[in-house]
């Protein structure tokens, strides 16, 4: 019965001030912590998710069934040229207050080659882009290992349509097709990658609590 959204801001650059440019209407899974492409992947977004089996109930157990859960990918440049062509539907969203707002939503079925799911090893909590653009760090809070997918790689499955079907009517691309490469075994719990000048990928972790 639930559906998600994410929001995409925009800044009036002569004030300063904040609104909600558009919304994209997704499946009710859990979004957190998102990245912006740089460099060869400027236009894309990269939101980590998980609860992929959208369950509700005792979270600790039933939104870990799965093996794999996503990162999803959103060209937010086409976005912006579907809002341009008027395929966005106002709708009312009431905020806390009783305040009630006007947003513009995309949904993905009336705007194709928009957003895409990346499978992601079990329950990503980090989702970090490098800074070439080429590497996207992804990383499964309850697998031992950190994926690094290559966006050079996306957009040829893309354009090959090489998909492992869809998540309520979203494309899902093959988990290989788009994988540079796996970090085995690095420790507990990934979490969040930053990176330095010098070609080094930092990775935090929350159970065995080192870097």
């Amino acid at each position: 019965n639930f559906k998600g959204t994410v929001s995409f801001i925009g800044v009036d650059k002569t004030t300063g001030r904040m609104n909600i440019s558009f919304q994209i209407l997704l499946p009710g899974v859990n979004f957190d912590l998102a990245r912006a492409g740089k460099g060869k992947s400027h236009g894309w977004m990269f939101f980590r998710c998980y609860n992929s089996e959208r369950a509700n109930t005792l979270l600790e157990i039933n939104s870990s069934q799965k093996d794999k859960d996503f990162i999803l990918c959103v060209n937010w440049k086409k976005a912006e040229e579907y809002v341009k062509a008027g395929k966005g539907q106002k709708r009312t969203v009431a905020y806390a207050h009783n305040i009630e707002k006007e947003v513009l939503m995309l949904d993905p079925k009336d705007c194709p080659d928009m957003v895409y799911f990346m499978p992601c090893p079990k329950s990503p909590h980090g989702c970090d882009t490098d800074p070439t653009g080429e590497y996207i760090v992804g990383s499964g809070k309850l697998a031992a290992v950190i994926p690094v997918f290559s966006f050079t790689k996306i957009q040829a499955a893309i354009a090959a349509k090489n998909y492992d079907g869809d998540y309520e009517g979203i494309p899902v691309l093959k988990y290989d097709a788009v994988l540079h490469g796996e970090v085995l075994k690095p420790g507990l719990g990934p979490l969040h990658t930053e990176f330095d000048a010098n070609g080094n990928a930092y990775t935090s972790f929350f159970v065995s609590s080192e870097i």
